[in-house]
């Protein structure tokens, strides 16, 4: 997991990598990628305070074949 810190105002880009896997064509692929806000010393330590703050959930859905 590469983690993206941005500073408050801050903007930056993402990559995702989606793993396809293996069945029929034809079958449809759907879930949601949660972007979440963590404290930077709970990441950086292991410990602490790990509450988030969900600043948006994506759809994504796709179709095997």
């Amino acid at each position: 997991m590469d983690p993206l810190f941005l500073a408050p105002g801050q903007s930056g880009t993402m990559n995702l990598t989606f793993t396809v896997p293996n069945g029929p064509v034809g079958i449809q692929i759907s879930g949601v990628v949660p972007v979440e806000t963590f404290p930077t010393n709970s990441y950086l330590s292991g410990i602490g305070d790990w509450s988030s703050d969900v600043l948006a959930v994506l759809p994504y859905s796709y179709t095997l074949g």
